[in-house]
């Protein structure tokens, strides 16, 4: 098997960095996620929270009986 197909080790795959890809669907370079402060952070994921709570509650909305499974699913937390 190529080197190439294996999978990384543990080690290696700690040292990936992951990039903020809203910006480069805006035209910018691509932003290392490790290079934002707490701050931006902070902000980054209740924006991504705020989104995905918009999108489950237009789902949640149109699927009346997935609505049903969730709200269930809920009591019994």
């Amino acid at each position: 098997m190529d080197s190439r197909n294996q999978r990384q080790s543990p080690k290696r795959k700690s040292q990936q960095i992951c990039f903020l890809a809203e910006n480069t669907a805006q035209g910018a370079a691509p932003i290392p996620l490790t290079s934002l402060t707490e701050k931006e952070r902070r902000e980054l994921a209740g924006e991504i929270s705020g989104r995905i709570d918009g999108w489950l509650k237009e789902y949640l909305g149109q699927n009346p009986d997935k609505q049903k499974q969730a709200a269930q699913y809920l009591k019994r937390e």
